[in-house]
């Protein structure tokens, strides 16, 4: 599917809402930008933001607060990582490692709502990028119905192109 350019991040997943209705948007716009406020009112190192398409339609980004961007960058530095935060570098690492997980899964649950996680598929010279639409993934359990015996578990990740 080509559609608008979204701004993306290997480390965010890319959580877009488009209509051709734009009271419609506007309003879904409204409504994520208040949540996401809200939920980073209850995050350290980063914030959520809701920014607009190139073109069209919305999307979530994660970014970095002013104290994740100095905690980002301390490389080990005991020292420092105390004196600002009163833990070690490997502690504040581990913390933003667990609040970005928790930032991407809020970011995901909006899916049920009608949004749509989207795959960067290429990018042409002139900027212009194809996504493909990622689908929820479904877990199928197959096996034989006696609890004695173990249970083979597929995971299948449908993405349509």
């Amino acid at each position: 599917m080509s559609t608008c350019n979204y701004y993306s991040r290997k480390d965010t997943p890319l959580v877009v809402y488009d209509s051709d209705d734009q009271v419609e948007l506007d309003w879904q716009a409204e409504e994520a930008d208040a949540a996401a406020r809200e939920f980073s009112d209850s995050l350290r190192w980063y914030r959520v933001e809701v920014r607009g398409g190139y073109y069209t339609g919305i999307q979530f980004d994660l970014v970095l607060t002013d104290a994740g961007e100095f905690a980002d960058g301390l490389d080990g530095d005991d020292d420092t990582a105390r004196d600002w935060y009163d833990m070690t570098a490997a502690e504040v690492a581990q913390d933003m490692k667990k609040e970005h997980a928790r930032a991407v899964a809020w970011i995901r649950e909006w899916i049920k709502d009608g949004w749509t996680e989207l795959g960067v598929a290429g990018v042409f010279s002139n900027g212009e990028a194809v996504y493909f639409q990622i689908a929820p993934r479904r877990v199928y359990v197959t096996g034989p119905e006696s609890v004695a015996e173990p249970v083979k578990i597929a995971f299948y990740n449908n993405a349509r192109a």
